[in-house]
């Protein structure tokens, strides 16, 4: 089946909407966050970024090795309506970081990321 260029351009939209749904839960922006790290993939991470995020520069060489690994998620319930918190760990080793998120319109940006503290095993 060959697409028109409107077909294509049409379920390109539906995927963009799809995806968008998708990504409007804290935990899921942070998902989406992490999962653009091990790719290096810039621009995907600046979407979920908000103007003025606040993170330690010595926790980012961890997060960035952490987010190559699986990673559990925990989200504090009911901290704000336009607030949440995710809590990031793993299994298989002490790194745990706090996300902070800020709602900026219908979308979750992140804003504050805190962590670190263990070593990957």
């Amino acid at each position: 089946m060959k697409l028109t260029k409107m077909g294509r351009f049409l379920l390109l939209l539906a995927l963009v909407s799809w995806g968008c749904g998708q990504a409007n839960t804290p935990e899921a922006v942070v998902g989406a966050f992490l999962s653009s790290l091990p790719k290096q993939d810039v621009k995907q991470a600046a979407v979920f970024i908000g103007d003025q995020l606040k993170y330690d520069k010595e926790d980012l060489p961890l997060l960035v090795e952490a987010a190559a690994r699986k990673p559990l998620f925990k989200v504090v319930p009911e901290v704000a309506q336009d607030k949440a918190v995710v809590l990031v760990f793993w299994e298989d080793s002490a790194a745990a970081f706090v996300f902070v998120l800020h709602k900026e319109g219908e979308a979750w940006k992140i804003t504050h990321i805190r962590g670190g503290s263990g070593k990957m095993r």
